[in-house]
């Protein structure tokens, strides 16, 4: 469903965005532009902030692709 109808972002996008590692307001809206324009969908952004991952993880797992990218930098 759209969360954010100013910017067309979905609640996949955010829930996405959490997993990335996205955990405050500011971040998601950094990186899905929701709730950068009129921001009435910030009160569902803080709710699936607060719902979607109930015990966050301290460490976020990294894909192999990842460290060989960042060892060859």
């Amino acid at each position: 469903m759209y969360v954010c109808l100013c910017n067309a972002v979905t609640d996949h996008e955010i829930k996405d965005a959490i997993g990335g590692g996205a955990s405050t307001m500011a971040e998601v809206m950094r990186c899905t532009k929701a709730g950068t324009c009129c921001g009435s969908c910030q009160p569902t952004i803080a709710f699936l902030l607060d719902t979607t991952f109930l015990v966050k993880p301290k460490t976020r797992l990294v894909a192999p692709e990842e460290l060989e990218n960042s060892s060859a930098a």
